[in-house]
């Protein structure tokens, strides 16, 4: 499993750049792939509902990317044209965040809508790979958590402390820039999320703003879960 950095495009974005590109060279606006949809499928959409697809505001479900791909089909039957498929939605040589831990090289997704296994970038190989890198994650427990690092009670014992570090190790790039704009270290924000909401933040994020959220969404979500972390961190200190 690979962490989404700051290089890799979003799977809604991927998807709606591809939608765009193939309804272009199918020759059909976006509303009339609109009313395409709603006479096919009874989907309700107008141009702008298109549009929100295409720009990558949200990732959408398949019910709507069945929907996109069967109006879609229809006009480039009566232009002549070739069938599209789900895997036509990607195109090679792109890394694609699935989430925040979870990236995809483009060419595997593509595979994977055409029935191949799904496979993370970056997946071990072998058994001896898997080891090799369970060795790895086991000797960072014994990396101490900085001196000064400050820690709900709970988190003062040996294993809660391993068990601590070994969550930290997965952090996701939106926890580490949380982390970063707070002045904390990534223990700290994982230790006080979990002591104020019992899951992490990127979890309760996500939970928040809701599963097709935007980005700027998630970003206002993500400043009052850090207001919050704050507040709760001065209030165990006084």
């Amino acid at each position: 499993m690979t962490t989404a950095s700051d290089d890799s495009e979003p799977l809604g974005a991927h998807i709606g750049r591809n939608a765009q590109r193939l309804r272009e060279k199918t020759g059909i606006s976006r509303d009339e792939l609109a009313q395409l949809a709603k006479q096919l499928t009874g989907a309700a959409w107008t141009a702008s509902r298109v549009g929100t697809i295409e720009t990558g505001t949200g990732t959408p479900g398949l019910p709507t990317l069945l929907a996109y791909c069967a109006a879609l089909n229809f006009a480039r039957m009566v232009n002549h044209l070739e069938p599209i498929g789900l895997p036509d939605f990607f195109k090679p040589g792109v890394d694609v965040a699935i989430t925040d831990r979870f990236t995809m090289e483009s060419t595997d997704l593509k595979s994977a809508f055409g029935g191949s296994p799904v496979r993370a970038q970056g997946q071990p190989a072998s058994m001896d790979e898997i080891i090799a890198n369970m060795s790895a994650v086991a000797e960072s427990f014994h990396e101490a958590i900085p001196e000064g690092t400050r820690l709900p009670a709970k988190f003062q014992t040996v294993k809660a402390r391993n068990g601590l570090a070994f969550a930290a190790h997965s952090a996701s790039g939106s926890e580490k820039r949380a982390a970063k704009s707070l002045g904390w270290n990534i223990y700290e924000l994982y230790a006080w999320s979990w002591q104020l909401w019992k899951t992490t933040f990127s979890r309760k994020r996500d939970e928040l703003a809701g599963a097709d959220a935007s980005p700027q969404r998630r970003g206002i979500v993500s400043r009052d879960l850090m207001a919050e972390l704050k507040a709760g961190i001065e209030k165990a200190e006084n």
